[in-house]
C-alpha cells in the first residue's frame, strides 16, 4: 500500500514538473513575441511629414455656413495602439492559461499532500499495531483451574457454593493486583461484562510472577446474592472471573464458566446440588 502511494506521489510530482516546464516555455515564447510587436510598433510610430491642411468655408446665408477641411486626417494612424491592443489580448489569453495551469498544479499538489498524510497515518497505525502485538505476546496470562466443590449452608438458612482451585500465570510478565470473584446464574452469563456488577471481588495477590501458581484459591457464591433459591429445579450456571493489571498498565480479565452435571452428564437442578455434594455425585463442566 505504501509503495502504491509513493508511486502516485511520484507521478503527481512529475506531472507538476512538466506543467511548470511547459508554462516556462510558453512564457518565453509570449515574451519574445511581445517584444517583437513593441519594436515594430515603435518603428511604425515614427512621425511622418504632414502635408498642409486647409479650411474652406462657403457662406450660404447668415444661418448656414459650410466648412470643409482638406489634407490628411487630424488623428492619422496609430500603429502602436493597434499593436498594444493585440498585446493586451495575448496577455489576457496568457493569464487564462496561467490560471488553468495554477488550478492543475494546485490539484496535483493537494493529491500529493493527501497521499503523504495518508502514508504517515498508515505508518503510525503500523507502529501502534506492532506495539500492541508486542504487548500481547509479553503480557501476563492467568489460567484458572477450579474443580473442588463444596455446598455451604448456615444456621441462618443461607446456602451457597464454594469452588476451589488454583490460578497460574502463563505469560511472560507479572500480573499485579489480582482480584477473584464468582457468580451463579440460572442461564448462561454471556457476555460476562454484562454481569460484572453482580460479582463481589476479593484480592488474592499483589504480584504474580511468570510461571508462578497460586494454590487453594476459594470463591464462595451464596444463592441469595444471585436471587436463587436452593429449592429451585432449574439448572445452575457458574462463572469465575479474575481481574488483574498487566505490565503495561492495562486491566485484563480471565474467565471460566460452566454448569453442574450428574454423573450421567445431564444438567443437575439446583435442588439436588446439596445432596450431590455430600455424596460426590456432581461434576463441573466448563463451557
Amino acid at each position: 500500500m505504501r509503495t502504491r502511494i509513493w508511486v502516485i506521489c511520484l507521478a503527481a510530482t512529475s506531472t507538476l514538473v512538466c506543467f511548470t516546464a511547459w508554462g516556462g516555455l510558453a512564457y518565453q515564447g509570449y515574451k519574445a513575441q511581445h517584444d517583437q510587436i513593441r519594436r515594430q510598433a515603435a518603428i511604425a510610430d515614427v512621425p511622418k511629414p504632414q502635408s498642409p491642411r486647409s479650411l474652406t468655408c462657403k457662406v450660404v446665408d447668415e444661418a448656414d455656413i459650410n466648412c470643409t477641411i482638406q489634407g490628411p486626417d487630424a488623428e492619422g494612424t496609430d500603429e502602436y495602439t493597434k499593436s498594444d491592443l493585440q498585446v493586451q489580448q495575448e496577455s489576457a489569453e496568457w493569464a487564462f492559461l496561467s490560471m488553468l495551469f495554477g488550478g492543475v498544479a494546485l490539484f496535483f499538489t493537494v493529491i500529493t499532500t493527501a497521499g503523504l498524510l495518508y502514508s504517515l497515518y498508515l505508518t503510525r497505525r503500523a507502529l501502534l499495531d506492532t506495539r500492541e502485538i508486542g504487548q500481547v505476546q509479553t503480557r501476563a496470562y492467568l489460567q484458572i483451574e477450579f474443580g473442588n466443590l463444596n455446598y455451604q449452608s448456615t444456621s441462618m438458612g443461607q446456602a451457597g457454593i464454594t469452588l476451589g482451585g488454583n490460578i497460574a500465570n502463563l505469560g511472560q510478565s507479572p500480573a499485579k493486583n489480582a482480584l477473584v470473584g464468582g457468580l451463579l446464574s440460572k442461564s448462561d452469563p454471556h457476555p460476562i461484562k454484562d454481569h460484572i456488577g453482580r460479582i463481589t471481588f476479593s484480592k488474592i495477590s499483589s504480584f504474580i510472577a511468570p510461571t508462578y501458581r497460586l494454590n487453594d484459591i476459594r470463591v464462595t457464591m451464596p444463592f441469595d446474592d444471585h436471587h436463587i433459591l436452593a429449592t429451585d429445579s432449574d439448572p445452575l450456571w457458574y462463572a469465575i472471573v479474575v481481574k488483574f493489571e498487566d505490565e503495561f498498565g492495562k486491566y485484563q480479565e480471565s474467565v471460566i464458566k460452566g454448569t453442574f452435571i450428574r454423573p450421567n452428564g445431564t444438567p443437575m437442578p439446583i435442588n439436588e446440588i446439596e445432596s450431590a455434594c455430600l455424596t460426590g455425585n456432581i461434576s463441573l463442566v466448563h463451557k
